[in-house]
């Protein structure tokens, strides 16, 4: 692209805007740009909208996609929540998205008179970033975006986000050095200032005894419409009991026990997995662990081996805030009470608790199970009954063939 934002914001000034929609969104984006841009009509592909309205007054005719004349002086808006389809269906046409068309959310800020962040990573930076938009100050600032950093991207989401980059003033990202983080520092201005975020995977309070840690569960299959189920953490005791086609009683009975973990090798495992996030840290600009330090047994820092709890991502937001030598001030106890990560928390073993003095936790704690569209407060108990029947029936279908290549599990 090579362009600077002011040169592309003066190219898209310059020509006529066609809004890719006739709905809610397109009338909130002609409201707040009619002025500002040359809007000259409207495309769908719902034959039933001719007519663009807003507030009952006719604004501009609506025409069908496959009718609309392609020029060069025209820019596409493509005014809806989801436009994945209105993209596959202009870059049929052999248009080029940032060049011909854009969504409306990255317009909107693109066209702001604010600088441009940019928060990069795994699903706790799009928290993080949802955390940071509370801070008046931030957004007096910044208009941001949240860009998902843990899946294959099209051609078209390369060449946006490769736009991006360009014209951003702060880039959050975690600190990874893959060659891929490499190609996109490159892509920044000099003077962008980049955060480096560390990322924490932490097993201290869900030990294993010799998995691969981060690994998903064997047993869950993730539908195509997303990228993780309600129990993708595998809990490896629980499966390995299930292969042997162990009875639930028995497993509960026996992962119950307060004397199931040895003290000795839950401390060594919790100091090996603080020493593992001070080590991730060690490179990046914000540091974590002391907070983990200071707050252990303290508050639930931790919902799952690769997820950090509400408090923890609450504090990365304050030190983002205090880098960048902005007032740290958060509506902390607000955001903590949000679904800030949409994932299970899953339990600690009753010996996890008792021995390394997790009294946060109490006697019979209570943990926030997700599901789509559904979430319960579960017991560690209730949580195995349900992991062990869901595990069993997936199992099953694996061995009688529903999925094929996972016979064999």
């Amino acid at each position: 692209m090579g362009r600077s934002r002011t040169e592309w914001i003066e190219d898209v000034r310059q020509k006529e805007i066609v809004l890719f929609g006739a709905g809610t969104f397109a009338k909130k984006f002609y409201q707040d740009f009619k002025d500002e841009l040359h809007i000259r009509y409207c495309i769908s592909n719902d034959e039933k909208q001719n007519v663009f309205c807003v507030e009952e007054r006719e604004i501009c005719p609506v025409y069908r996609v496959e009718k609309a004349i392609w020029e060069e002086h025209r820019f596409l808006i493509l005014c809806a929540e989801k436009h994945e389809e209105m993209e596959k269906q202009l870059s049929a046409y052999g248009l080029r998205c940032g060049v011909d068309y854009m969504d409306s959310g990255l317009f909107r800020v693109l066209m702001s008179n604010k600088k441009i962040a940019v928060f990069y990573g795994v699903c706790y930076m799009r928290a993080l970033h949802h955390c940071l938009v509370e801070s008046h100050i931030f957004t007096d600032i910044y208009d941001s975006y949240y860009w998902l950093g843990y899946r294959t991207r099209s051609v078209v989401e390369q060449e946006v986000f490769r736009l991006l980059l360009g014209m951003v003033d702060l880039y959050v990202c975690h600190e990874v050095m893959t060659i891929e983080n490499r190609v996109y520092f490159s892509l920044l201005k000099q003077e962008c200032r980049v955060i480096r975020i560390p990322l924490v995977l932490f097993n201290g309070y869900h030990p294993k005894n010799g998995e691969r840690m981060g690994a998903d569960n064997i047993y869950s299959i993730v539908s195509s419409g997303t990228y993780f189920g309600t129990f993708i953490t595998p809990d490896d005791a629980v499966n390995r009991c299930i292969k042997e086609n162990r009875k639930l009683s028995e497993i509960l009975k026996q992962i119950s026990d307060l004397d199931y973990y040895e003290k000795d090798f839950l401390e060594r495992n919790y100091r090996r997995e603080i020493r593992k996030v001070e080590v991730a840290e060690a490179t990046a600009d914000i540091q974590i662990s002391d907070y983990l330090l200071e707050n252990h047994g303290k508050k639930r820092l931790f919902l799952n081996e690769k997820h950090i709890s509400n408090c923890v991502i609450v504090e990365l937001a304050g030190r983002v805030l205090e880098a960048l030598e902005l007032d740290r001030k958060l509506p902390e106890e607000e955001l903590c009470k949000r679904r800030l990560l949409y994932t299970t928390e899953v339990p600690l073993y009753p010996s996890v608790i008792e021995r390394l003095s997790l009294t946060i936790y109490g006697t019979n704690p209570r943990y926030r199970m997700f599901m789509f569209g559904r979430e319960l407060d579960v017991t560690f108990e209730e949580y195995i009954e349900r992991y062990y029947e869901y595990c069993m029936m997936m199992k099953r279908c694996m061995e009688e063939g529903y999925f094929p290549g996972r016979e064999g599990i």
